[in-house]
């Protein structure tokens, strides 16, 4: 069992041979396990219903703008081909130049996928965020054309550590374990640095707005946005 330092909304197993099992936990699809399967291994048998196959090597990936920069980070957008946010919206600049030379494609957004083009470009899985649960439909349609799908709880971990941790699902189903695992590490060393742990008496509030500008959204208490202010030694005034 892969012991997790901060993540709480995924577990993770390692067995002899490579294979690499992993439940996301908290949503409709928390009694599936994926089975990452690698490339010169063939895929158990009598495995049940909910086990998803993830067979290597997958390298043409669909993801959200927060996977696609984690994975970015260390290393992996070779495996990344399409993905559910528009080139204007993109700030991380490796994936917009990726998408300038076309190597990483806009194929809808996460409520209104282009399904053509998805399943012409041959994408292998589709990992989007926690608001695909509101899209049962589009669920439903990945199920229907075959494409697994992994639905990633990152918004709701309480640490930014935790959201980090995340790096090992992307690693394991990558092949990338080492070059993932290497990065978290970097980021736990990167958040000591800069921890006080004390109050240095300064407060802050978190918001940010829809992409059409009519909503604006404040963080919750919990979250590991308001965290990283805690870390920082300041008070997220919208804590309760």
């Amino acid at each position: 069992k892969e012991e997790l330092q901060y993540a709480q909304f995924f577990t993770m197993t390692h067995y002899k041979g490579g294979y690499i099992s992993f439940k996301i936990l908290g949503g409709d699809e928390e009694n599936w396990t994926y089975l990452v399967v690698p490339e010169d291994k063939s895929v158990p048998a009598g495995l049940g219903e909910e086990y998803v196959i993830l067979q290597q090597p997958i390298d043409k990936v669909r993801v959200d703008s927060g996977t696609a920069a984690i994975v970015n980070a260390f290393g992996g957008l070779d495996h990344v081909t399409a993905i559910n946010t528009e080139a204007s919206s993109i700030a991380v600049e490796d994936v917009a130049n990726r998408m300038d030379a076309g190597d990483i494609v806009y194929t809808g957004s996460y409520k209104e996928p282009d399904y053509e083009s998805i399943t012409a470009a041959g994408i292998q899985l589709v990992i989007d965020t926690n608001m695909l649960d509101s899209n049962p439909e589009v669920k439903e349609k990945y199920i229907e054309l075959g494409i697994p799908f992994i639905v990633i709880r990152t918004s709701k971990e309480v640490h930014p550590l935790g959201y980090s941790e995340w790096a090992k699902v992307y690693g394991a189903i990558l092949g990338m374990w080492d070059e993932a695992s290497a990065y978290y590490d970097a980021q736990i060393k990167k958040v000591n640095a800069v921890t006080t742990g004390e109050d240095l008496g300064k407060t802050a509030a978190i918001v940010y707005f829809s992409t059409d500008g009519t909503k604006v959204y404040a963080r919750r208490g919990g979250d590991h946005y308001a965290k990283m202010v805690e870390l920082a030694g300041g008070e997220y005034i919208m804590k309760d």
